[in-house]
């Protein structure tokens, strides 16, 4: 996918003078992007991680979720980013192994390798989410209010009040 934008970006800039400027810058813009690996690699993390807080989002806007499905999600969800936050962890292992390797014959000046402050970033974004998503939904008998404050229910507490 990435090689087809790319042909097709090329092939805008090359035939530059059948597209306006302003295609054309854009497509130079966007070539450059698709060939930046800080991008690449932000851009395929945010998609995994995304991904997640989509199936988060979506249960939580959803009008049959429950105060029990709801934990059931935020747990699901946390689970989720564990194991996004563990492949991140073992790539930036992999990426100080090799680093480790490759500066024990050039130990005068240490280098910071870009794919691991890269790998870093990642992780602190996970450790935030998960921060966050403790904070927020801690109690669980929170979460399981959600539905006794639905105005839409109120008729059925009536006959049978939920137990939280």
């Amino acid at each position: 996918m990435k090689d087809s934008l790319i042909h097709c970006f090329t092939e805008i800039i090359e035939a530059s003078d059948v597209w306006d400027g302003i295609s054309v810058r854009e497509a130079c813009g966007l070539c450059r992007f698709l060939e930046d690996a800080e991008f690449l690699f932000f851009l395929n993390f945010f998609n995994t991680l995304l991904s997640h807080v989509g199936v988060l989002f979506n249960s939580f806007q959803s009008k049959t979720t429950s105060g029990v499905d709801a934990t059931c999600v935020v747990e699901d969800f946390k689970k989720s980013l564990s194991r996004v936050r563990e492949n991140v962890v073992i790539q930036k292992e992999t990426s100080d192994t090799s680093e480790l390797s490759s500066n024990c014959s050039n130990s005068k000046r240490r280098r910071v390798d870009p794919i691991t402050s890269y790998l870093s970033a990642a992780i602190e974004v996970c450790d935030t989410l998960d921060t966050q998503l403790t904070d927020r939904f801690e109690n669980s008998t929170l979460v399981a209010s959600f539905c006794i404050v639905d105005p839409k229910r109120f008729p059925n507490f009536a006959t049978n009040f939920p137990e939280a």
